[in-house]
Parts: C-alpha cells; sequence; structure tokens
C-alpha cells in the first residue's frame, strides 16, 4: 500500500496536523506500506522533523486555492507510483481540493474535529466526537462515508506506546511538565514561569518544553537561568520519558492532550485556539482535566492558585489520571488502518 499525506504545519498553525500524521504514518510503515509528505513551505513547517522520522517530504508553495494546491500536491509526487490512499488533514483544505485528488488516488482519509466544511472522503476520522455525533457531519459527507468518532480512534506515535508508568504516586507532587505546543502562540509559557519563583513551589522540578519555532525561545532561556528548579528542553524526542516522571501538567488543549491521557498524567489546561474549545470544555465536563479557559483570559495568578489546588488534591491527581487511561488506550492507529484495509477490501 502507498499512502500520500498533505498537511501543514507553521509557526501560526502550530503543529498538531503534522504530529498526528506522523503517528498514523509511523504504524502505516510498520505495516510494511510506502509514505511521502506533501506540505506548505511556510515558517515552521517542521520538514526536518518528517525528514528525521524516514520519510519523503515534498514542500510546495503556499496557495490560497484548492485548484493551486492540488496541482501543487499533484506535481511534488509526479513521477512517482499511483498512490492507494491520500490522508488530509487541514483546517484549510475541503471537497474542492479531495475531488480533485481522487483523479490521481483510489482513497481518501480525511482527519478533521471542526465540521464546518464538506468532505469527499472514503473514511472520515474525528477524535473529538462523541461516538454518537455523527450528525455533526449531516450533510457535510457523502452517504457512504466511514466515520471513526471519538478517542478509541486518537493517533498516538510510538514512542508513546508502552511508556506510560504502570503505577503512579498520588501522595505527593515532585515534577511538573510544562509544554504549551511548539510555537506557544500566546506566551503561557512566560506566566508558568513567573509561578515557579514562588516559595510553596520552589522544592518542585519544572520541565519546560519548547519548539525551535517558538518565537521567544532565546529570552525564555534566559528567563530561567535563574531558576534552579528549571529546565528548559527544545524540540525533545524524550517527551514520553518526562510525561512519565511527571506528577502534574501545565499544558494546552491541543494534540499533547491525548499523549498527557494515555500517559496517566494529570493535568491543568487552557485553549490556545479557537479549535482546542471544544476539547478542552469536553474533557473538563467529563473531569479529565483541570481546565482553567482561553489563554487569553488565564492569568499567572489563576495558574498558581490552580498548581497550588492540584498539588493538594490528592484523590483528584488518582481520578483523572485513571479517566484519562480509560479513554485513550493507544490502540487508535491500529483501529485506524484496519479501517482502511477494510474499505479496500471492500471494493
Amino acid at each position: 500500500m502507498r499512502v500520500l499525506f498533505r498537511c501543514d504545519a507553521s509557526d501560526t498553525i502550530g503543529t498538531g496536523h503534522i504530529v498526528r500524521c506522523l503517528a498514523l504514518a509511523e504504524g502505516l510503515r510498520s505495516r510494511d506500506t510506502e509514505v511521502f509528505f506533501v506540505c506548505a513551505d511556510l515558517p515552521g513547517n517542521m520538514a526536518p522533523t518528517i525528514s528525521r522520522h524516514g520519510f519523503n517530504i515534498g514542500l510546495i508553495h503556499p496557495c490560497s486555492a484548492a485548484r493551486d494546491d492540488a496541482q501543487a500536491t499533484i506535481a511534488a509526487v509526479s513521477g512517482a507510483q499511483p498512490f492507494d490512499w491520500l490522508v488530509v488533514d487541514s483546517y484549510r483544505l475541503d471537497h474542492r481540493f479531495e475531488r480533485l485528488l481522487c483523479q490521481s488516488v483510489r482513497h481518501v482519509l480525511v482527519i478533521d474535529d471542526l465540521h464546518d466544511r464538506r468532505h469527499l472522503c472514503d473514511l472520515l476520522v474525528d477524535t473529538i466526537a462523541t461516538e454518537g455525533a455523527i450528525g455533526r457531519y449531516a450533510g457535510l459527507i457523502q452517504p457512504g462515508t466511514v466515520c471513526l468518532l471519538g478517542q478509541r480512534y486518537v493517533p498516538l506515535r510510538q514512542t508513546f506506546l508502552g511508556a506510560a508508568p504502570a503505577d503512579r504516586d498520588f501522595t505527593r507532587v515532585q515534577r511538573v511538565l510544562v509544554s504549551y505546543g511548539g510555537t506557544d502562540p500566546l506566551d503561557m509559557t512566560s506566566r508558568a514561569l513567573s509561578v515557579v519563583a514562588d516559595a510553596a513551589v520552589r522544592h518542585i522540578h519544572f520541565d519546560v518544553v519548547i519548539g525551535r519555532t517558538n518565537p521567544r525561545r532565546r529570552r525564555l532561556k534566559v528567563a530561567t537561568k535563574h531558576l534552579p528548579n528549571v529546565r528548559v528542553h527544545i524540540d525533545t524526542p524524550h517527551m514520553p520519558m518526562l510525561m512519565a516522571c511527571s506528577d502534574l501538567s501545565l499544558g494546552a488543549g491541543g494534540t499533547t492532550t491525548w499523549e498527557r491521557m494515555f500517559m496517566g498524567l494529570p493535568s491543568i489546561v487552557v485553549a490556545l485556539a479557537d479549535n482546542q474549545l471544544e476539547i478542552c470544555e469536553s474533557l473538563s465536563s467529563k473531569g479529565v482535566i483541570r481546565y482553567l479557559g482561553f489563554g487569553t483570559t488565564v492569568t499567572a495568578a489563576d495558574l498558581h492558585e490552580a498548581l497550588l489546588a492540584s498539588m493538594e488534591g490528592h484523590s483528584w491527581r488518582a481520578r483523572v489520571s485513571a479517566l484519562g487511561r480509560r479513554l485513550v488506550d493507544g490502540r487508535g492507529v491500529e483501529r485506524i488502518i484496519d479501517a482502511m484495509k477494510r474499505i479496500e477490501e471492500s471494493q
């Protein structure tokens, strides 16, 4: 099987689309599938990361029109053998792009969670929706489209599988992970660092993870030089280990949310973009996270108060850890690939 991924990352888009596509690509490769990525040549496009994972990638000029993007995508893989699947993970692309690519691929898989535009695809994956929420795509997909809805289909990177600690000690908090995504557009990291110096948490070790594309990374490194209980990690490949060693996390409502849940890591969460609101509100209503609201309204004082409450909440940490593990079991990639296989075999 040959699979073409069309997805983007940038300083403004963030890294989530690429991260979840890489997770699916790794699973496909383990089943002897050939994978190729096509991404727009935007600042922070993550092309080096994709290459480091051993995948071929073609960069195309950023296009605003669906026809131009489709033509550029086809040109990027010209000369290659036909692809069996196209995987589209982009909030910008819709049925117009997918219809044009249908001439070059046999099947289309769309990863989406906004349900705000039409799609022409064989398979749709929405990890935010509940399993019975097919109505959110009424009029947006073809009658025969197979929909995989819910956290059972979260695509996790292989480095996380097997990394979750068998047991956690919820009697104390000694390490806290701070990670607001690759670019942290609202600079939540700076607000978190203003909490670190407080005497009440000075005994705690803080691992602060930022992306290489974070425009404030040099300033953040300077700001932590006088904080002996802080270590800064830039584009670390050791996120599973950091999550396993941490007792609590300060983070955003993006792709990393699912990784924290799988690892059983209790989290204090803010939304950094509109597309994160639904997941944060949904998980908060289920009691899986401590949600503080949209990042623009969350102050350092709010983070400080939530951190102290979470440190004291032994039973809360144990409960949300167990809930997260139940919702995200790490078999999402396997289930998606199985669905792709069933569609191929039925046609």
